[in-house]
């Protein structure tokens, strides 16, 4: 995670992890072990790092799925489009792609929990995502808190739509052939079905908006290199699409 600026903001932040994970749990999902553990700095920032065991690469949802037969399905396919229907929310949110999910001996497991979409009774977001923004450029921070911020944690809230950005991760991942069979699966319990030319869209849309950040990201990088600065943050990689 990116540096908190104290250790009250990393304490805040771990027990809203804690909590997310409680939750999850007692929606029925289950959810790899994890601890939240501090670094702290010189300068009174903290970093807050999950700690989580190492899990078998061939337990990876993307590495199951490519191994398995999409004409015969697998149960790891239903049970992440039941368990984003059990959790998704308007106070518990949920990003189901496939390479957030663990399966081994039968069981589903959940691990990416760094990002709690979580809210209290007054539907306010437990998360402080000015922590996120801190990884951008400060020229771009308003654009992305006003314009882009609030689309992308509320559709981790909508079940419909938590289901359409699974089904379009299938795409980056080339698994394109399990598509029909996760529609069909999740169909079978939305009231107004998803249809895959609106998952193709969706896909589109949603690789332009990451494209983006990531070039706002690697400007900030670049400048923080050009003064001298060391850079606090990491970048993935490029992304195949």
């Amino acid at each position: 995670m990116p540096p908190f600026r104290d250790r009250a903001g990393f304490e805040a932040y771990r027990e809203t992890v804690r909590d997310y994970i409680e939750r999850l749990e007692g929606a029925g999902v289950g959810v790899v072990e994890t601890e939240v553990l501090p670094v702290e700095r010189p300068d009174g920032t903290a970093i807050a790092y999950a700690v989580q065991p190492l899990l078998p690469a061939s337990s990876l949802g993307p590495v199951v799925l490519a191994a398995a037969d999409a004409a015969a399905g697998h149960p790891l396919v239903e049970r992440i489009v039941e368990g984003t229907l059990a959790v998704v929310g308007p106070d518990l949110g949920l990003d189901p792609q496939l390479a957030n999910w663990s399966w081994r001996d039968g069981e589903i497991l959940y691990f990416d929990i760094t990002t709690p979409f979580l809210r209290d009774e007054r539907g306010r977001d437990r998360m402080d995502f000015e922590v996120l923004l801190a990884a951008f450029p400060r020229p771009a921070r308003g654009f992305l808190r006003r314009f882009v911020a609030p689309g992308i944690v509320a559709q981790y809230h909508d079940p419909r739509v938590a289901l359409i950005d699974a089904c379009a991760n299938l795409i980056k991942e080339r698994l394109e052939p399990w598509i029909p069979r996760f529609l069909a699966l999740a169909n079978r319990r939305l009231e107004q079905p998803i249809a895959a030319e609106e998952v193709r869209r969706y896909y589109r849309s949603d690789a332009r908006t990451w494209s983006w950040i990531q070039r706002f990201r690697k400007a900030d990088r670049a400048w923080h290199r050009l003064r001298g600065r060391t850079y606090p943050f990491l970048i993935p990689g490029e992304i195949e699409r």
